[in-house]
């Protein structure tokens, strides 16, 4: 039974009979949602804000860079400056980017490198960046706010735009190693020198002997193991351009990986594949979305709140590992993710598609983990196009009371 005490005099009961206590909290949200509606936060955009954006008139194009930014997908190498993993619909699909663009919102103050291995920079938001990132945000949510027709010049000179020290241009930040493109050597024996590093296909069969034997003794960080699992699962051995730059660097100082000729992309070697087989995989259990949502942004671990969402979560926390939300609209979703509202469920046009999740797969480094499933048949069908291998305990029932009977098993496993 589920009753509600918020009508004055006696309890209202909501519903006499609930199979169990998750539908019982979903008969309460709903009663909730239609009698007792959380009052919505106020907007901080304030008229002074918001005169602010209409002064800036960022073109959609100026908005596009700072969400790359955002998202960790903005970077500089030598040809250029680049927005990583971009199409929603193919995979490692790079853009490239107006130089001028990115200049103009560096020279504001919007921007900031992150100086990673010679020739290669993430580009970050400042926490000026940030704030206008988020009243664009706001205000293009709220219809408060027009595009401008152009990149706006923000009052930047040229002088400034070019006091940025650019790869292409072999320039460096205080402190920063200069990039030296390669050009190769002479190979000591007459033939063609190589043009491509050498991989698990190329290198002498030795060297995995030789490399297994002290792989386990050099220690490496989750992320960084993670890493190496994700290239391998890719077909080429290509490690996310989205990697920090940190992990680029202990990977490649222990040859577990190397750059391509161009010393820009890098690829898992002979000894990276012996090594990720020396090490646990990470574990990961999805989860689907629910059609019972928040009517606001909240993070994911609020945002859905039907009952089978509830139990595949408790399930889920159970099991242990990473849980990651399966989103009709947003594919792969952290717990910590703030959503919008939205109405699709997987199948209806608009849902995300296989080389999405091959892609957020590859930049949360869960492309090669142990995976877990637990969903209906439709959302068990999208995980699996990644994760062929994955575990799906709920596969094969015959309805939806089986499978909360075994999604309750499993919440008491710990």
């Amino acid at each position: 039974m589920a009753q509600c005490t918020r009508h004055g005099g006696a309890p209202l009961t909501i519903a006499s009979r609930c199979e169990d206590e998750y539908e019982a909290a979903e008969q309460a949200r709903m009663h909730d949602a239609q009698f007792h509606p959380a009052p919505k936060p106020a907007s901080e955009l304030t008229d002074t804000i918001l005169d602010h954006l209409d002064h800036l008139a960022l073109s959609s194009a100026q908005e596009d860079v700072l969400g790359w930014a955002k998202g960790d997908k903005l970077r500089e190498d030598p040809d250029g400056f680049w927005a990583m993993d971009v199409s929603p619909t193919a995979f490692d699909v790079n853009k490239k980017i107006s130089r001028n663009r990115v200049l103009t919102l560096w020279a504001a103050g919007y921007l900031t490198p992150d100086l990673l291995t010679p020739g290669l920079r993430h580009l970050h938001l400042t926490p000026e960046g940030e704030r206008l990132y988020r009243w664009l945000r706001l205000a293009l949510r709220e219809d408060l706010y027009d595009y401008g027709p152009t990149d706006a010049g923000l009052d930047i000179s040229a002088a400034q735009r070019a006091a940025y020290p650019l790869v292409s241009e072999g320039r460096t930040f205080p402190g920063e190693t200069a990039y030296a493109p390669r050009t190769g050597t002479a190979a000591p024996a007459p033939g063609p020198a190589p043009t491509a590093p050498a991989t698990a296909a190329t290198r002498p069969a030795q060297a995995p002997e030789r490399r297994a034997e002290t792989a386990p003794h050099l220690r490496l960080s989750d992320p960084a193991v993670a890493v190496l699992h994700t290239a391998g699962a890719h077909p080429a051995g290509l490690v996310p351009a989205t990697v920090k730059g940190k992990y680029i660097r202990k990977l490649t100082s222990c040859k577990y990986i190397e750059p391509d000729a161009q010393g820009v992309r890098h690829y898992i070697t002979t000894e990276g594949r012996v090594r990720a087989g020396h090490e646990p995989r990470r574990k990961v259990v999805i989860v689907p979305c629910s059609a019972s949502k928040l009517d606001h942004p909240a993070p994911a671990a609020q945002f859905y709140t039907g009952s089978y969402h509830v139990q595949c979560r408790k399930a889920a926390t159970a099991l242990g590992g990473h849980i990651l939300v399966l989103s009709a609209l947003h594919g792969l979703v952290e717990l910590s993710q703030v959503i919008e509202p939205y109405d699709l469920k997987a199948g209806d046009p608009g849902t995300v598609t296989t080389d999405t999740l091959h892609a957020q797969a590859r930049r949360l480094l869960v492309a090669g983990a142990d995976v877990t499933v637990l969903a209906g048949a439709t959302y068990t069908r999208l995980a699996q196009a990644v994760w062929p291998d994955a575990t799906t305990p709920l596969a094969g029932t015959r309805g939806i009371g089986e499978q909360k009977r075994i999604l309750a098993q499993l919440s008491t496993t710990r």
